[in-house]
């Protein structure tokens, strides 16, 4: 399991609302603010399941500005 906080912008686009995450370039959108939030967490464990199940999480997430922690061996933070 990993856990971290990510920067999350939601905000509303005519009738929907739209949740987007420059640090891992996702985003989702819902009817409303509660069904965003939903799709968004969704759609994040869905890209680190694949991103495991695939074995590219480090090379992904170096891709996208982020560094091992020296620390923990398993972590990274967003540059």
């Amino acid at each position: 399991m990993i856990n971290f906080n990510l920067p999350i912008s939601i905000f509303r686009e005519g009738k929907h609302f739209i949740a987007y995450t420059p640090a891992l370039d996702l985003s989702t959108s819902g009817k409303n603010y509660e069904q965003v939030k939903k799709r968004f967490n969704e759609v994040v464990e869905i890209f680190f399941e694949e991103l495991m199940k695939k074995g590219t999480k480090n090379e992904v997430l170096e891709s996208l500005g982020w560094q091992k922690v020296k620390k923990q061996s398993n972590s990274f933070k967003k540059q």
